[in-house]
């Protein structure tokens, strides 16, 4: 079996693991996939790492999507000359970035969909309005001739 690393699109500080179906075979770092992550939630996450070390104590959930055919580029570190210590922290700022990079995303995509969501609730407030208003001129209109039948 084959497992990835993801990074969602929130502010977490470690990766989590999924299982990649047989149909998702090739994958790598950078690719975009869309994960369940929670009992509802549906996400957009990045692959960080591809493995095959399935963790312990939990349910593997799979990968329900994947969104890129080619795989962003992650940046490479140059790590010559470099401690471990001083790579470890640059892997930590890179692994920082993306999460940044992905929240930005995410957080501008919800407000767009907010934002669209709120003009279809104004819409649909403004166009039952209308269909009232208009049915209300109707009745009265047809009560006024009513009247004026009766009156006549």
């Amino acid at each position: 079996m084959i497992f990835v690393d993801v990074i969602l699109p929130f502010p977490l500080s470690d990766t989590y693991t999924f299982e990649v179906p047989d149909s998702f075979q090739t994958i790598e770092p950078g690719y975009r996939v869309v994960v369940q992550f929670g009992k509802k939630k549906i996400y957009t996450a990045i692959v960080y790492k591809v493995h095959k070390v399935q963790p312990e104590g939990y349910i593997v959930k799979p990968i329900i999507d994947v969104v890129d055919k080619v795989p962003e580029p992650l940046p490479e570190i140059n790590t010559e000359g470099l401690t471990k210590k001083e790579i470890e922290e640059l892997e930590r700022k890179r692994e920082a970035q993306q999460k940044l990079n992905e929240l930005k995303t995410n957080a501008a995509n919800k407000v767009k969909g907010a934002a669209a969501g709120l003009v279809n609730k104004i819409g649909a407030g403004i166009e039952g309005q209308i269909q009232g208003g208009i049915e209300g001129a109707v009745n009265n209109a047809k009560a006024g001739l009513i009247a004026g039948a009766m009156g006549a």
